[in-house]
């Protein structure tokens, strides 16, 4: 039977600028396959970058932020799934789901856990360039300025309303499952359904340059072309004199542009129209992440085109713990990292050693047939135990109360205020003569 899922969306899905946006249709598509009908909507203006959804067989809508009508609309529609991408839309739209859908199944695709993401970049602004040290996982629990983040208490209430949330990372599953008094049941693991790697890939004589690939809207890529223009890059230089690095990211800022040096080698590109193509390319990937969360598809598209890439342990979390990396802690690390990515890109054995390595780590921890399968499972076997699964969950059954107590009125005081102003503005004062 046919179900009705519903992806309400911070912005409609770009496979081409950002990880999220695959990882997202990717999962969409798992249940289209099945036959179930999908739909996306979301607030924000379609860009043009974006494919066609439509094409691709989803129905795309418009809806508006603290505003009733999407209580009529929802309550039309009937979803029997939603699934909220991210959990600031968890926020806003499931207390109006839950009115006018009781019966619906919630499902939050975290993407990351954009808490830890935003503690780690606290840390890195409060420290010198470099001078970061995480807290091991087995002490994290003891660390109250990571569990009583104002974010991470947000985010945790969205998981814990939630009848499944979808965590992206295994090392984030251990980080939710250690510090915080979640039933299993509410949580699943899923990582990137990554397509097929490349068949037959181009051959390191026929590749030339470095190369780095992010969304200049995602703030740990942004510090990442920072690091790389400012202190690893002349580093990389000196030693190889006539190389080049190209830069290519959705968004570009003017403060990008700013960095754009050709005579030194380094090139600010703006979007790349088609990133597999590019990455495919080059020689060597630069990432040098000081901090993020979840998985980071620049390393996963970086391994799919046999194209090695020197990032640090930001960048292989939840991904590989055997792969080399860089870790970006101190001064020194700057002159480790330019070493290995001038090993890797002038010595073939050694490029050819990592890819093999990295290769093996994909089909390792991301079959996506059996990944597949299993969200499939766990989905369905939730959607039809709905009521007994809720039972168990007292947690969500008083933040569910609460949620109703405080999004809800804030939501109806804001439509309620743009309501006003739109009246006010429409008022025409007549002239006096």
């Amino acid at each position: 039977m046919s179900r009705t899922i519903l992806a309400l969306c911070t912005v409609f899905p770009e496979p081409n600028s950002s990880a999220a946006g695959q990882h997202l249709l990717s999962l969409l598509r798992v249940f289209a396959e099945t036959g179930d009908k999908i739909h996306i909507a979301s607030a924000a203006q379609q860009d043009d970058s974006a494919p066609d959804l439509s094409r691709m067989g989803y129905e795309v809508h418009s809806v508006a932020l603290n505003c009733s009508s999407f209580n009529v609309w929802v309550r039309e529609l009937q979803p029997d799934i939603v699934f909220y991408d991210r959990f600031m839309l968890e926020e806003q739209f499931s207390w109006r789901v839950r009115e006018n859908v009781p019966k619906a199944m919630h499902v939050l695709d975290t993407e990351d856990l954009h808490s830890l993401r935003h503690l780690r970049q606290d840390i890195i602004k409060r420290q010198a360039f470099c001078d970061v040290s995480w807290p091991a996982l087995k002490d994290l629990h003891q660390h109250h300025h990571v569990m009583h983040h104002p974010l991470a208490l947000r985010e945790i209430g969205s998981i814990l309303r939630s009848d499944l949330s979808l965590i992206i990372s295994p090392v984030e599953m251990q980080i939710l499952t250690h510090c915080y008094p979640i039933v299993a049941a509410q949580l699943h693991h899923c990582p990137f359904l990554l397509p097929d790697k490349d068949d037959i890939p181009t051959p390191f004589n026929e590749r030339k340059d470095f190369v780095f690939i992010g969304n200049y809207r995602h703030a740990p890529n942004w510090d990442a072309v920072r690091v790389l223009a400012q202190h690893i890059w002349p580093e990389i230089r000196q030693q190889l004199p006539n190389a080049q690095c190209h830069i290519y990211g959705a968004y570009t800022p003017p403060k990008a542009q700013q960095l754009h040096q050709p005579h030194k080698g380094f090139h600010i590109q703006g979007y790349a129209k088609d990133a597999l193509a590019t990455i495919r390319q080059a020689k060597v990937q630069l990432a040098p992440l000081r901090f993020g969360a979840g998985l980071k598809g620049k390393v996963c598209e970086a391994i799919r085109c046999h194209t090695p890439i020197v990032t640090t342990d930001i960048g292989w979390e939840g991904i590989s713990k055997t792969v080399p990396h860089v870790p970006l802690h101190s001064e020194a690390d700057i002159q480790q990292f330019a070493a290995v990515a001038i090993e890797l890109y002038t010595c073939e054995n050694t490029w050819q050693h990592f890819n093999q390595i990295a290769q093996q780590e994909l089909d390792k921890h991301f079959n996506t047939v059996q990944h597949s399968q299993a969200l499939v499972h766990v989905v369905n076997d939730l959607f039809n135990t709905l009521p007994a699964h809720r039972s168990q969950l007292f947690l969500q059954q008083i933040l569910t109360q609460q949620q109703h107590a405080s999004h809800k009125y804030m939501s109806q005081w804001i439509e309620a205020k743009q309501t006003i102003a739109q009246l006010s503005a429409s008022y025409q004062t007549p002239e006096i003569d």
